[in-house]
């Protein structure tokens, strides 16, 4: 059995694609309709181009989401690998989590944004059918549906979806 983990919202607390998207709105809104005039409506180009200088201005432990950390160290004993999983840039989650030991495996976006439908279709076959997936949003719904089982979290915990 696996433990997949996702990043933005549940590893960690905040969410940096929207915190860079936010930031150069306000800074520079025509960069944005720039980038959609010129490059579609591609939305991995996009995260691509806003998180590749990105670096953090203090230690990660603080964005850690302690909920969800504690969850890991409570049940890693349950499952043979634990893995994070992300719509982020593989190479940004990678260079982001570079120092963490929490997770054997971390994968993030290349080809794909892996959000949705095509997260769980990298899920599975990557890692097969015999998974338990941990994630904050709608759009892992999906995901909670072909896990054996699925956990929320909250900020008062992590729960188990139904």
């Amino acid at each position: 059995m696996v433990l997949v983990v996702d990043f933005d919202g549940t590893y960690l607390k905040n969410d940096f694609f929207a915190e860079q998207f936010y930031k150069k709105l306000i800074e520079n809104p025509f960069y944005l309709l720039g980038h959609w005039i010129s490059g579609g409506n591609n939305l991995l180009a996009l995260k691509n181009k806003l998180l590749a200088n990105v670096t953090l201005q203090y230690p990660l432990e603080q964005l850690v989401n302690p909920v969800v950390a504690d969850f890991i160290q409570a049940n890693r004993q349950s499952y043979t690998k634990v893995v994070l999983v992300s719509a982020s840039p593989d190479e940004f989650v990678k260079r982001i989590l570079a120092a963490d030991k929490t997770f054997d495996v971390v994968s993030g976006s290349t080809d794909i944004n892996l959000k949705g439908d095509k997260k769980t279709a990298f899920i599975r076959n990557t890692f097969g059918d015999d998974f338990h997936y941990v994630g904050d949003s709608a759009s892992d719904i999906p995901i909670y549906r072909s896990a054996k089982k699925g956990f929320v979290v909250k900020s008062t915990g992590v729960y188990e979806y139904k």
